[in-house]
């Protein structure tokens, strides 16, 4: 899951979590449609409507981080429209919206209906966190070899997606064509092409960073 709703569910829910490992950083971007948006600072043209997905995601975050970087009026945020990436998209192809701060592959398919990514994550924060491998705290209790065992599988992997890129976008290609929300192949969905994830991809660092094992006290949030 993302790093952001981890922490949250451990801060305002009492879920006790322990984070092993990153799965990637970045993965976010600010999509907009050119003709209206050049630029960060067009975002506060009153005109120009924004869509993010709902407060507390790692977009949410990515949103209030850019606001912070380029100086621009919090008014925005009160007045970015809050959906899903699937009802982003609907929005978009309506041209009920002219910017989205979305996280991928949802960004990379919005180029598809001639958006375009104005922004990354690596331009608005270096290093930024996406997605972590975590674990409830009473199942290392009940299996306290569990944590070593998904910090390698995940090892494993992110290794061998890093070394197999052509045949990694291919297992996401397919992954994501079977999560499609119902009712999608009469939506306007673009194809979920090899190009697409490509890009999705390229604009992910997928790495390994657990800290250590189950006993390693840096690890729970």
């Amino acid at each position: 899951m993302c790093l952001t709703p981890a922490t949250a569910a451990y801060a305002n829910a009492g879920v006790r979590l322990r984070i092993l490992g990153a799965t990637h950083r970045y993965g976010f971007s600010l999509v907009v449609d050119p003709g209206k948006v050049k630029a960060p600072k067009d975002l506060e043209r009153p005109e120009v409507r924004i869509a993010c997905l709902r407060e507390g995601t790692a977009s949410d975050l990515f949103l209030h981080r850019t606001v912070e970087k380029f100086g621009l009026s919090k008014v925005l945020i009160r007045r970015t429209r809050r959906m899903n990436p699937f009802l982003a998209i609907l929005a978009i192809s309506r041209g009920e919206v002219d910017a989205a701060f979305l996280p991928e592959h949802w960004a990379s398919l919005v180029e598809e209906l001639g958006f375009k990514a104005i922004l990354t994550a690596q331009q608005v924060w270096p290093d930024m966190p996406g997605s972590v491998i975590v674990i409830r705290e009473e199942a290392l209790r009940r299996d306290p070899d569990l944590a070593e065992a998904l910090q390698r599988v995940n090892r494993r992997a992110t290794l061998w997606i890093n070394s197999h890129r052509f045949e990694a976008t291919e297992l996401v290609r397919r992954a994501l064509s079977i999560a499609e929300p119902k009712g999608a192949s009469a939506s306007p969905l673009p194809a979920l092409t090899r190009a697409v994830i490509e890009r999705a991809m390229a604009r992910l660092s997928y790495d390994d960073r657990s800290e250590g094992g189950p006993k390693d006290r840096r690890l729970p949030l």
